[in-house]
């Protein structure tokens, strides 16, 4: 299975920045590789520091402007807000490129027409929350991420208590009558 995942920023985690907390911090630990993809500037909007204020875990970060930029992509410009701007068909296969060249598993973004460019396994995803009605199906995934990491954390537990006051009896030297080097053990 290829462990890494691709997010977009803005319309998915911080649409539901608590739910993705759990969920990126949980998929680090078993490995995976979250790529946060996001059409602002890096540096210039604070993108690591909101991904922090949301508590996201994730390996690498990637900016479709901060793309451009550096390739000097013709005809690139800003508006009045300072929002980059790129041909539709130079900015709408941009994620794609990425995605395909770091071979990323699977893809969420909440634009769409993205899809046209896609070779890796493309999710279009809208979440919309109301804070007077929670979605109550995303509730359900962060009480069952939420669930999962305390039964991990129970089982590490039990792991290293069973190693600390059993590990004579369960360790293989012990078992093929090789001398234990266990302090417990006497």
């Amino acid at each position: 299975m290829n462990k890494k995942l691709a997010l977009d920023l803005h319309g998915i985690i911080n649409a539901a920045p608590e739910f993705f907390s759990i969920a990126t911090q949980s998929l680090v630990k078993d490995g995976w590789e979250i790529h946060v993809l996001t059409g602002s500037h890096i540096k210039e909007q604070g993108i690591a520091e909101e991904l922090a204020k949301y508590g996201i875990a994730y390996t690498h970060l990637f900016s479709i402007a901060d793309h451009h930029k550096e390739n000097k992509t013709e005809g690139m410009w800003y508006d009045e807000k300072g929002d980059p701007w790129v041909s539709d068909e130079d900015w709408d296969r941009t994620k794609a490129k990425y995605c395909q060249e770091y071979n990323i598993g699977f893809c969420i973004d909440d634009t769409a027409r993205y899809a046209n460019y896609f070779e890796t396994p493309f999710g279009y995803m809208t979440i919309q929350m109301h804070k007077d009605k929670p979605n109550k199906y995303l509730g359900f995934i962060i009480d069952m991420f939420e669930k999962r990491k305390q039964v991990k954390d129970s089982i590490t537990t039990l792991s290293k208590w069973v190693d600390k006051h059993m590990g004579w009896f369960l360790s293989p030297a012990y078992k093929q009558g090789k001398e234990h080097k266990n302090k417990n053990f006497k």
